[in-house]
Parts: structure tokens; sequence; C-alpha cells
């Protein structure tokens, strides 16, 4: 068996979660459009059933909250999983450019082409960091390269919905990023230290309006702890505050006398890793390599000098083919795991010649990009496909 079929069984075995093969991540965002009468930005989208509209609805993000990650360390009579109506799948990769994008546009990877923490640009023939704008060999700046910006931000959010006012809340450090200025072009956005401010500044927000509102929300928590302290106490602590602070936003939002629907879900899970692996630029596996692998920690895009394909998979094994998967690209873009099996020919090369796929539980990352050191000290990790990785949960509240 090689190795797209040893995926293929490690699908029908449920040892991994294959893509789109149920409701996810890029169906809800259409479910949204399609409830309030928007067109679907995506033609192959399966609708879910969130109910009836509401006057004020509210889409939030809880970075990082997988559905095992809330089945284990939230009591079964919170707030959270009480108002659980099912999991449902992020898509691939499982991290958060590539999942926040598909909120933004509804589309899955393939189409918007946001595919990894590192994502591979023509323009300038080299990954950029998503979020950073930056060169990630070098963190040079994109706004030295506008035909790079250009390249990087060739998608076109949802938002504003033309038949409401729009509000977005996010973390004071996020509100002006490039990303937020692309995703949330025209849409009033409210920043805010903690957020346990929510239930105070959304419901005075959306009353204030005179018209239906849509709000979006997100925070970065409890992403950012498990990533540095892995899945324990910290988490646990941090999922509670979550759960009160919703508890206290329906407080409030019932006492205004506000018709509302939350829908809350998160963009990826989390899975605690147990090897770090560090491919180093001097590394023969580097010798085969038109690039240094890009995309994420859990899984990678390779590009290939011509005439050593060959090669470069038996190298790949040799290092790491008892952790990873290897498949041509063609092979993973026909088992659909980005989403599509038919990118926009303007992306295509930013899926490379070759896709690695964590099998267990280890991170790869090229030594040559920087931050190193904050991989290896990082206890929990996203990207890949298993369930704790891709199962997110869908909760509904609605009054």
């Amino acid at each position: 068996m090689n190795d797209a079929q040893e995926l293929g069984t490690a699908f029908a075995d449920r040892v991994l979660i294959r893509p789109r093969q149920s409701p996810d991540l890029v169906d809800l965002v259409n479910s949204v459009c399609q409830l309030i009468g928007r067109r679907l930005p995506y033609d192959d989208a399966r609708t879910i059933d969130i109910g009836t509209d509401a006057e004020h609805l509210i889409f939030v993000v809880l970075d990082g909250l997988g559905s095992r990650m809330l089945a284990e360390y939230a009591p079964s009579d919170s707030w959270l999983n009480t108002h659980m109506r099912e999991s449902i799948i992020s898509v691939f990769p499982s991290t958060t450019p590539v999942a926040l994008t598909s909120l933004s546009t509804g589309l899955p990877p393939a189409i918007h082409g946001i595919n990894g923490w590192w994502t591979w640009l023509d323009a300038i023939e080299n990954p950029v960091t998503v979020f950073h704008n930056e060169v990630a060999l070098n963190k040079a700046s994109l706004f030295e390269s506008m035909p790079a910006l250009t390249e990087l931000y060739d998608w076109d959010p949802i938002l504003p919905l033309s038949n409401r006012d729009n509000l977005c809340f996010l973390p004071d450090n996020l509100i002006r990023s490039t990303y937020s200025d692309h995703a949330f072009f025209g849409v009033e956005r409210i920043g805010f230290q903690s957020f346990d401010e929510l239930p105070t500044i959304l419901p005075e927000s959306i009353k204030s309006k005179t018209r239906p509102t849509y709000s979006y929300v997100y925070t970065s928590n409890p992403d950012t702890l498990a990533h540095r302290d892995g899945l324990g106490t910290t988490v646990s602590d941090s999922i509670a505050q979550i759960d009160q602070i919703m508890h206290s936003l329906v407080t409030q939002l019932t006492a205004k006398y506000l018709n509302f629907k939350i829908i809350v879900t998160a963009d990826h899970g989390h899975l605690a890793i147990d090897e770090h692996l560090t491919l180093e630029p001097d590394s023969y596996l580097m010798s085969y390599l038109d690039s240094p692998p890009f995309g994420d920690m859990r899984m990678h895009y390779w590009v290939c000098n011509p005439g050593v394909s060959n090669e470069f998979i038996e190298e790949f094994k040799n290092e790491f083919g008892d952790k990873f998967y290897l498949l041509r690209t063609q092979e993973a873009l026909d088992m659909n795991l980005f989403g599509d099996s038919n990118p926009k020919a303007e992306i295509l090369s930013r899926f490379g010649d070759f896709v690695s796929i964590a099998k267990g539980a280890t991170a790869l990352r090229y030594g040559g990009y920087p931050g190193q050191e904050s991989f290896l000290r990082m206890k929990s990790h996203h990207s890949g496909l298993t369930a704790d990785e891709m199962l997110v949960p869908l909760i509904l509240c609605e009054n």
C-alpha cells in the first residue's frame, strides 16, 4: 500500500478525519448566509440547520477550542456544553489563517488560497507568514512588495452584509492588523483588552443600532494558552472563564430585551505533541528541494528540483516516513483534502509537488525559519487530521 492508500485506510478506520466528509466550517458560514438571505459564496456547500433568523446574529470564534478539548475540560452542565448542538469539521490544514479565511469567505482553502501558516506567493517566489505579512525566511515586510500583498489578499470576504449593521469585536492588538483591514473592510470594529469586556460592550453596541445586526467575535484563547502550557489546568481555567463570559453575555442581552441568536464555534482543536522534529537547512533532504517546506508544523508542502522527485521520496521516507505520510499533491487534491479537488489555477503553486501529513503526534519545522526556539517550547499544536485537531463544536443559543 502506498501512503495515499494508507491515509485512505486511516480515514476509513476513523483514525484520522477526512475533510469535507460531514458538515464543516465552510458549510456553517454558507448556512449563516442562507439564514439571512445572502447568496451562498460556495456552490458546493451543504447547509446546516441552525434554526431561524434573529434580529441580532452573533458569531463567536473561540480559537483552539476543539470538541475533544471541550468535552474533557468543561463540565457537562457548563453553558458551552449545554448549548452544544454537534461537532463539525474544521478545514485542512487545521490552523488559524486557513480556518479564519474560510470563515471570512465561506470558501474552502483550495479556493481562497490561504493554505497554511506559511503560504507560497508567486510574486516573490517564497513562502510568507500570513498574519505577519512577512517573508518566512527573513521576516522582510511584504509592504516592500505590493504585488505580493495583492496576491496574499486576493480573496473576497463576505462582510459587510448589506442588509444589516455589521460589527466586529476583536482583541485590541488585532483590530487594525492588515488581515483585519481586509477581512473586515467597511465593518465597524470594536476592540477589547480582555474578553470579559464582551458582555458589556456587545449588548450596548448592538442596542444602539436601528437595523438588524451581525456581530463577529474572536478571541485567541484557549489557543495561546494551549500552545504555551499544554492541555491541562491553564486551559481548563480558560475554558471556565469563557463559559462564564458567554453566560453573562446571554444574561445581558436578555436584560436589554434583545432578540438574538448566538453561534459559537472554533477554528481548530489541539493535540499534545510528543516529539518536535527539525529539518535543518543543511539537511541532505534539502538538496532535492527548490524551496524550504511551507504549510505548518504537522503538514507541509514540498517543491522539488526538476528530475529528483523519486530521490526526494526515498530520502523523505528514510528520514520521516515513520512519522508522516507523503502524497503527491495531485493525490491530495484527488482526495479532496483541501475542500475542493480543483483549486484555482493561479494558486495551484501554493500546494507544491508533495504534501506531508502527520500520522501521530509529531511536529516538524524547518529550522531556517525564525522562531525555532518558541516552536520547541510549544506543548500542543494543530494543523493535522486527528480528531483532536479537526473536530470543533457548533454551539447555538437563542431567545
